[in-house]
């Protein structure tokens, strides 16, 4: 009988019949390296599925914090572009609103300006009304006392007073005039007033002038009726029957003057020279020219008494440094002897 053939296997070190066996060997030995191929394929593979997973997931962390920070910077960016778009807005709105308030406040001064000018021109308004009430007042009074006679009114914006009265005799013959003055606005009496009226008498040829004021001068008593001025001016105060009065006392007292006239027996020229002499306005020159010499009498002597006054305080001051200088030369001789002569202070023989 012959001996079996022992092979070992080189791998293993396993010890086989020399035959199949040993190939079923081989064949199971192949399939285990090539399951352990596999495994350590699988092994490998899964392993680099999970480098890669792990790299993939860098990377996908990666690209989510880039695009965070692209989405941070992206609303960062709109935010800082909404904020300066805000801002120029708000600048804008808030310049609109500035240049609205402006004008608002504009318009508020403006109307405050105008309301207070419409307030000050009712109140002058209501203060001329009330000086017409009065001016009509005596004019409509003059009428109707004195239907014959004219009044006429000085128009407004005219230089003047308020109205002249022209009065006639029984004969209708113009005999005189009046010039009448109203005064009611004013609380304290001024004596321009009566100068003024004096100057449009004269300037207008009219003898007589009364003022009529709701203040009084100072010379003005209680139970007076009215003081005079010039001899040709009376100043009243409002009041209906003295107004009567006083103007039928003047046109009684013109009417006998006319009555008592007589024509001058003389030349053309000689006559007019009377009846100038005779005029209103001769008679208001003279007085308004006097008036102007008084004033500059007075001027004169408030001028004197200026200069007489200014002359004594130079001679007090020049007294008072000569007092003084007499003062210092004493006391520099009684501390160093007489060493200045006694005479130097001595006005001269020749003066």
């Amino acid at each position: 009988m012959s001996e079996v053939l022992k092979i070992t296997c080189p791998r293993c070190k396993k010890v086989f019949d020399a035959g199949s066996a040993f190939n079923a060997h081989i064949e199971s030995t192949k399939k285990e390296e090539a399951k352990k191929a596999e495994a350590l394929a699988a092994q490998k593979y899964k392993s680099q599925l999970a480098s890669k997973d792990k790299e993939n997931q860098k990377i996908l962390k990666e690209r989510n914090k880039e695009i965070e920070k692209i989405r941070q910077e992206s609303d960062a960016k709109a935010i800082k572009e909404a904020e300066t778009k805000f801002q120029k807005k708000a600048v804008k709105s808030n310049k609109e609103n500035e240049i609205n308030n402006r004008r608002l406040s504009e318009r508020l001064d403006k109307s405050e300006k105008q309301n207070q000018e419409m307030k000050k021109l009712l109140k002058q308004k209501s203060t001329e009304v009330q000086g017409e009430v009065q001016e009509e007042l005596i004019e409509d009074f003059l009428r109707r006392k004195f239907p014959t006679d004219i009044v006429t009114p000085i128009k407004k914006g005219e230089r003047g007073g308020d109205c002249i009265m022209t009065l006639h005799n029984k004969n209708n013959k113009e005999i005189g005039k009046i010039y009448f003055e109203s005064k009611d606005r004013e609380k304290t009496f001024q004596e321009k007033w009566v100068d003024k009226l004096l100057k449009d008498m004269q300037d207008r040829n009219i003898g007589y002038g009364i003022l009529v004021s709701t203040s009084s001068p100072k010379d003005f008593k209680k139970d007076d009726a009215y003081v005079t001025r010039h001899d040709c001016i009376l100043v009243m105060q409002m009041n209906d029957k003295l107004i009567h009065s006083v103007v039928s006392f003047i046109k009684n007292e013109l009417a006998i003057k006319s009555k008592n006239n007589k024509d001058f027996d003389g030349t053309a020229e000689m006559k007019r020279l009377w009846e100038f002499i005779k005029s209103d306005q001769f008679r208001i020159g003279l007085r308004g020219m006097y008036l102007k010499i008084l004033k500059i009498e007075k001027n004169i002597a408030k001028q004197k008494t200026f200069f007489e006054k200014n002359i004594a305080d130079q001679e007090l001051s020049l007294s008072e440094m000569e007092q003084e200088l007499k003062n210092v030369v004493l006391s520099f001789r009684s501390k160093v002897g007489s060493i200045l002569p006694d005479n130097l202070l001595e006005r001269p023989k020749d003066e």
